[in-house]
């Protein structure tokens, strides 16, 4: 069967699912009801064989057990809110949510722009669990009616060309440069951790499934000389659940030991800004490095990010702490501008 195409809204940003709890209540009751089966059939049906009583009480047990442990699982994707209740499943655009509130018996009711309105009971949920999944939506529905729907392209889609370089989506055939490149000492001692040659396998491994689309908020990137196209770095950009509330991507970029110093990273990291301006609606791009990489810090600014802050001790690096530069840039001049007039 084809694959679906992957869609942005494909994307979770949270979700909660019911825990099997009290698996012994259930099996009581599941037995229960077989062995209440398997008494009516002897009443009624004497002369029935023995091995149609046994697929008779075998279903029943089945069957009740397995309603009794349906699991609830409730998701808050980009655009929508999906409640899989095991009978039953809604899916609501929060482009039509007008208000909601949650009652004191985990009874979450949702008025439509319609003039309709759904409940949706979580009676298999901890209370914390329902109330930590009312906060969420709330503020996922505050940045969706101040900043609309998330607009990004598919990380299959992303092709970005500068002047001396084309940068694309990662692939398992880059596998042998980017082992080489991670394992150089010279990105070693600028990284957070030592990858081993089986960790990078995995890490790779993962390289098909991002060039298919699954993962359109961490795009992994290869830079390659334009002329040649040879291997020049890998450019990552990604959103956390963390960052998504603030409409912000987070930069990450190393470039291989022999095309270091020469104005690759800068030129690879506004090549990228320039893509998230025309071709997305994030808010902010921000980037991060060790103190003491200097030229790591001197590439972000080129590239037109600003140093906002310094944190002291904030990496540990083989058991030594190490001070963190902090970079930012605003990507929407019209909601810089706003900011300034209300300052």
């Amino acid at each position: 069967m084809p694959r679906r195409s992957p869609h942005l809204d494909d994307i979770v940003f949270y979700s909660i699912e019911s825990k099997d709890r009290n698996v012994g209540a259930k099996l009581f009751l599941a037995l229960l009801f077989a062995a209440s089966i398997c008494l009516v059939m002897l009443k009624y049906f004497p002369t029935n064989s023995l091995g149609n009583m046994a697929f008779w009480v075998v279903g029943a047990f089945v069957l009740v057990f397995s309603y009794l442990s349906m699991q609830q699982t409730a998701i808050l994707r980009i655009g929508t809110l999906h409640y899989d209740g095991g009978l039953s499943q809604t899916t609501i655009a929060y482009d039509s949510i007008s208000e909601f509130s949650l009652d004191t018996e985990n009874n979450l009711h949702i008025k439509l722009r319609d003039g309709t309105s759904k409940v949706i009971a979580f009676k298999k949920f901890e209370a914390d669990e329902v109330a930590h999944f009312h906060q969420m939506l709330h503020m996922i529905l505050s940045v969706h009616q101040k900043e609309g729907a998330l607009s990004i392209p598919m990380f299959s889609k992303v092709e970005i060309d500068t002047e001396r370089l084309h940068i694309r989506p990662a692939k398992y055939s880059d596998r042998h440069a980017i082992s080489a490149m991670k394992l150089a000492d010279s990105n070693q001692r600028y990284q957070l951790y030592h990858p081993t040659p089986d960790h990078l396998s995995d890490e790779i491994n993962d390289f098909n499934a991002l060039a298919n689309g699954n993962y359109p908020l961490y795009w992994t990137l290869a830079i390659t000389d334009k002329q040649t196209s040879d291997y020049v770095g890998e450019l990552i950009f990604w959103m956390s659940h963390d960052t998504f509330m603030k409409r912000a991507a987070e930069i990450g970029i190393s470039i291989v030991e022999e095309r270091q110093s020469q104005g690759y990273a800068s030129e690879a990291i506004a090549g990228l800004l320039d893509y998230a301006k025309e071709h997305t609606n994030i808010n902010k791009a921000t980037a991060s490095c060790f103190a003491h990489n200097t030229a790591c810090a001197k590439a972000m600014q080129r590239a037109g990010l600003t140093q906002v802050g310094r944190q002291n001790d904030y990496w540990v690096k083989d058991g030594e702490w190490v001070d963190s530069l902090n970079f930012e840039i605003l990507l929407r001049e019209d909601d810089n501008e706003t900011s300034k007039e209300n300052a």
